[in-house]
C-alpha cells in the first residue's frame, strides 16, 4: 500500500459530514495527509427560462458554494495550520463526479458521513453512500451520525478467507502499522463445509498472512451463524472494535451476496462505528 497522502470528504454541509470532516482531520494529522473538501451540484436546467438566466442562476449557486467550502477550509487552518486543505467544487451527479475525481487525482483514502435511516429517506442516503463504497477504486471509510474520533487500536476484517483479498491484507498491514493497532480477521462459516475442508480453507489463508503481513500478526476469528451481517455487527462491537473493514467484491457462492450493495448498504445503516470498504 503507498502511503496516504490525500484524503477526501464529500460535504453536503450536514451534521453527519462535519463529524466524518472532523474525523478525517485527525487521521490527517496523524498521517500526514492533506485533506481535500468536495461537493457536486447538479446545474438548473429549464427550457422555460433562456440560457442567459439559466447561466446566471448556475454562476451564483456555484459562487455561493464555494464561499461555504472555503470557509469550512479557513475555519480548520485557523485551528491548525499544519494540515494542507483545499476546496473542490463539481457539477454534476455527486456519485458519479466524485468518483471520476478520485480516479483522476488519485485521492487515496474517501471519508464520508452516514446515518441510519427509514422509509425514502434510508433509499437516498443508503443508495449513495453505498455506491461510492462498491465502485470506488480506493478505499472508504464511513463514519456514522455522531462518531467522536478515537485513535484507531483495534480493526476487524471480515473476511472470506479467499486469494483475492491479499491487496486487502497488504492495505490493513500498512494501515495497523501506521497507527500501531491490533487487527482480527473475522470468518463467518455456513454449514456447508466439513471440518477438513475448512482447515484447508484455513491453512491456505493463514498462508497468505504470511505472505502480506510484516508487521504484527493479526488474529483470527471464526463462528458458525446464518445470520452473518448481525453477527459480524455483534463481534465488532463486542470486541470494542474501532473500525470494521469489508471488500465489497464480486464472488461465487455463499460470500457473494455479503459484500454486494445490500450488504455495505444495510451495514453502513446499521453499524456504530466506522466502516472501512478496501477494493480489491
Amino acid at each position: 500500500m503507498k502511503k496516504i497522502k490525500t484524503i477526501l470528504v464529500p460535504t453536503d454541509f450536514s451534521v453527519p459530514a462535519e463529524y466524518a470532516l472532523e474525523y478525517a482531520i485527525q487521521l490527517a494529522k496523524i498521517l500526514e495527509a492533506s485533506v481535500i473538501l468536495y461537493h457536486a451540484f447538479i446545474p438548473f436546467e429549464s427550457g422555460f427560462y433562456p440560457p442567459a438566466q439559466r447561466k446566471k442562476g448556475n454562476d451564483e449557486t456555484e459562487r455561493n458554494l464555494l464561499r461555504q467550502l472555503s470557509k469550512m477550509a479557513e475555519k480548520i487552518r485557523s485551528q491548525d495550520d499544519s494540515i494542507s486543505v483545499s476546496v473542490e467544487l463539481d457539477r454534476g451527479p455527486e456519485h458519479i463526479r466524485l468518483l471520476d475525481y478520485c480516479k483522476q487525482t488519485n485521492v487515496d483514502l474517501i471519508v464520508m458521513g452516514t446515518k441510519g435511516a427509514s422509509g425514502l429517506k434510508e433509499v437516498t442516503i443508503g443508495s449513495f453512500t453505498a455506491e461510492i463504497m462498491t465502485q470506488s477504486t480506493c478505499p472508504v471509510l464511513a463514519i456514522p451520525g455522531d462518531t467522536v474520533f478515537r485513535h484507531p487500536e483495534k480493526l476487524m476484517y471480515a473476511s472470506g478467507y479467499e486469494a483475492k483479498e491479499g491487496p486487502a491484507l497488504v492495505f490493513l498491514n500498512d494501515f495497523t502499522n501506521e497507527f500501531s493497532a491490533e487487527l482480527c480477521v473475522l470468518h463467518v462459516w455456513d454449514d456447508e463445509y466439513s471440518e477438513e475442508r475448512k482447515e484447508e480453507i484455513r491453512s491456505a489463508y493463514k498462508t497468505l498472512i504470511d505472505q502480506h503481513f510484516t508487521h504484527k500478526t493479526p488474529q483470527l476469528l471464526e463462528v458458525d451463524s446464518e445470520n452473518i451481517i448481525e453477527s459480524i455487527l455483534a463481534l465488532a462491537t463486542n470486541n470494542e472494535t474501532d473500525i470494521l473493514a469489508i471488500s465489497p467484491i464480486k464472488r461465487e457462492g455463499i460470500w457473494n451476496w455479503i459484500f454486494r450493495k445490500n450488504f455495505v448498504k444495510s451495514t453502513a445503516h446499521k453499524i456504530t462505528i466506522p466502516l472501512l470498504t478496501i477494493p480489491i
